[in-house]
């Protein structure tokens, strides 16, 4: 059995963004070995974020603020490794994918990376054609990005960050705009990640999707590693276990919903008949949707993505 041996290490790590009265890491001392699937949860403003951007050098290059201890990614301390040579290892994939996008189309965007490290043009053009294949996404190929959807939009990301084939994979909440069928595209790219031996660190509230993928799950609350399990350990928590922890279920079969009918005791707030819109020489994006609701009132638009 081949030995893994440690990527990532955090070594009495601290941190406290400038202006901030309270630390947002306190004392993290964490191993990540090379080739493992590694979930960060816990409830928002525990840590998640800022110890992934520890690891993929936002954290001390763009996001300020006092550090203490040690961040040592493949063998090189984050304090003194350059930020540009650590994106050829280090790749990262945010909520929000629109927040890194360079470019308007969907194929210089995969190229970019690539073209900002020199790479010749012959090399860029098969890579990019590489990964567009491998994860079978040929339908993106030179699309505007402004025309995709939220998860078509992440999946440019995914695409972006394997043309540069980096050791590291970090994702701050991929899934956050994601419906569930994207969601499951998604657990598909992952799977192919973690089998052709890359680091995955994902911090995430939803759990389901990393279920038999995450070798382990790290629980942070208020800046600390409060609790760290296997796989198969988060999988025998109960659903009471995972709610006193806070945490979202790994089976969505166990999610139980109250039924409420909302009864209106008022006039209608407000009211939408018969709507219809398109944009420019794009197909119509709404038809004749008609929608009213009362003041009070709770309404959820729910659909996959791309239903406008």
């Amino acid at each position: 059995m081949k030995k893994q041996f440690p990527i990532i290490s955090f070594e009495h790590v601290s941190f406290q963004y400038e202006g901030q009265t309270r630390e947002n890491l306190k004392d993290i001392n964490l191993t990540i070995k090379s080739g493992e699937f590694l979930v960060i949860t816990g409830q928002s403003g525990c840590g998640k974020t800022t110890l992934t951007r520890c690891i993929n050098n936002l954290i001390p290059r763009f996001f300020e603020g006092t550090l203490s201890g040690e961040v040592i990614v493949s063998g090189r301390s984050i304090k003194e490794s350059d930020a540009g040579e650590a994106g050829k290892e280090i790749a990262s994939i945010f909520q929000d994918p629109r927040s890194q996008f360079f470019t308007t189309n969907s194929s210089s965007e995969v190229a970019f990376a690539c073209e900002n490290y020199g790479i010749s043009h012959e090399e860029i053009v098969k890579r990019v054609d590489r990964a567009f294949q491998s994860l079978n996404m040929e339908d993106l190929k030179d699309r505007d990005i402004f025309t995709l959807s939220s998860g078509e939009r992440q999946k440019i990301a995914f695409l972006a960050a394997t043309a540069l084939n980096p050791q590291i994979y970090v994702l701050d909440e991929p899934s956050a705009n994601l419906d569930i069928h994207t969601i499951l595209q998604v657990r598909e790219i992952l799977f192919a990640l973690k089998a052709a031996g890359h680091t995955i660190v994902v911090s995430e509230h939803r759990l389901f999707y990393l279920y038999g993928l995450a070798d382990r799950f790290l629980v942070m609350k208020e800046g600390q590693i409060f609790e760290e399990l296997t796989g198969k350990e988060m999988a025998e928590l109960s659903v009471s276990q995972m709610h006193n922890r806070r945490l979202r279920p790994l089976n969505l079969s166990t999610i139980q919903i109250e039924r409420k009918k909302f009864i209106c005791h008022s006039t209608v707030f407000f009211q939408i008949k018969d709507l219809s819109f398109s944009h420019k020489s794009m197909p119509e994006l709404l038809h004749n949707i008609s929608l009213e609701a009362c003041k009070g009132e709770t309404i959820a638009l729910i659909g996959e993505n791309g239903t406008r």
